[in-house]
């Protein structure tokens, strides 16, 4: 099914007179109405004048996550836009007004999982707002509920996997679908999981300053996920040189959004690493795909001369299913030699590891990053007072070294 025709299956003529048309007024709202970004251009020697349509993009200087911080903004026109996205990706895997739609994020400052309901509800479809706090009680509530799609990260379909399987309600769930996004995940563990629960399970991509859910999403073909380009123009750079790399080629992700009137980002570096592709997709869709992200280009780590990405990390204690937990995993520099410490916790915000079970966790964690990094890691069983230390994702990666 596709949402929204006129936009998602437009001609790349008619889309490239779009954007540039969209940039141009975004333009002169953000140099006339931002003063951040009037100096930001006026240091590049760039005025309105000079931008007259998509060929001029790379004329403009490119924006930072450092630079975000000048802005804390959001409008009612914004969250539209969010909910058109939402509400094509979720038309792009297969769900209509006939679905009900389970949408289990935290519900905080992050407007993620307002926008799916918002997307769902514009479908037609049921929204089932769930809290990932209440997870004991989910399996019953999908079987209860009549559920048939579940948007969630990846670890949390893991969790819903499990606890299915725990309760014998594997087989009596309805779900048909699940969308996943915010985490990076192998194939390999898609596969596993679609096979498991006997489902399709379809990525999407978004971030906070963008459309949360659904600045790209996959389609039935799953070949890449379809930006949404008549309100994102997407970018992929060679980080070094700052330059295009042509289709099929990974490099830095980088995104302008044409519609968002209160957070007008013009060329943000996102430090995703993906590859485009412009080719049109079997689905009957124009837009551009993007490649499965595949890792971030701040992400890399030397550890005692060993390159190792926190993608690898974060792969490895994923895998370890049956510990139900998430990690912090802490680079250190002591007496001039590279350490890592990895702090676990309990995966439910009320939730402890048994007693009786933290060695044999302790030493299963420790091995798995051992085989990533080559040297044993030191772990430690986070008690009650040290969960502020989590940020709510399964794997976090954090380096503390100094280089004076």
């Amino acid at each position: 099914m596709i949402w929204n025709e006129s936009r998602e299956c437009i001609s790349r003529d008619e889309l490239i007179d779009l954007q540039g048309r969209r940039l141009v007024k975004l333009v002169k709202h953000m140099y006339y109405g931002t003063e951040y970004y009037r100096k930001k251009m006026q240091q590049q020697g760039i005025e309105p004048g000079d931008i007259h349509g998509l060929e001029d993009l790379d004329k403009l200087p490119f924006t930072t996550r450092e630079d975000l911080e000048n802005f804390c903004s959001f409008d009612t026109h914004t969250a539209d836009v969010w909910s058109e996205c939402a509400a094509r990706t979720i038309c792009m895997s297969g769900l209509s007004g006939r679905d009900k739609i389970l949408a289990a994020y935290p519900y905080g400052l992050s407007a993620g999982a307002p926008g799916i309901c918002s997307g769902a509800e514009k479908t037609g479809a049921a929204a089932v707002p769930f809290s990932i706090s209440n997870s004991s009680k989910l399996a019953a509530m999908m079987k209860e509920s009549g559920v048939t799609a579940v948007m969630c990260t990846p670890a949390y379909l893991m969790r819903i996997a499990r606890m299915a399987e725990e309760y014998g309600l594997l087989e009596q769930l309805q779900l048909k679908t699940a969308i996943c996004s915010a985490e990076p995940w192998q194939e390999s563990a898609r596969k596993q999981l679609q096979t498991k629960l006997g489902i399709r399970i379809y990525d999407i991509y978004g971030l906070g300053e963008f459309a949360e859910f659904g600045t790209a999403g996959e389609c039935r073909f799953q070949n890449g996920m379809h930006v949404q380009e008549d309100y994102y123009i997407p970018e992929v750079i060679d980080p070094r040189t700052q330059r295009a790399v042509p289709d099929g080629q990974k490099g830095e992700l980088v995104l302008t959004s044409l519609c968002n009137e209160r957070i007008p980002l013009i060329r943000c570096r996102t430090a995703d690493i993906t590859s485009i592709s412009h080719n049109r997709c079997r689905c009957g869709r124009t837009t551009a795909r993007l490649e499965r992200i595949s890792g971030r280009t701040q992400q890399q780590l030397f550890i005692r001369g060993k390159q190792v990405s926190s993608g690898q990390l974060e792969t490895a204690l994923m895998q370890l299913e049956d510990i139900r937990a998430v990690y912090r995993v802490s680079v250190k520099r002591e007496h001039h030699l590279d350490t890592v410490e990895v702090l676990i916790g309990p995966d439910e915000p009320d939730g402890t590891l048994p007693a009786d079970e933290e060695e044999a966790v302790k030493r299963r964690v420790a091995g798995a990053v051992r085989d990533i990094i080559g040297i044993m890691p030191n772990t430690i069983v986070a008690k009650q007072g040290k969960k502020r230390y989590f940020d709510g994702r399964k794997v976090t990666v954090i380096d503390k070294r100094t280089y004076n």
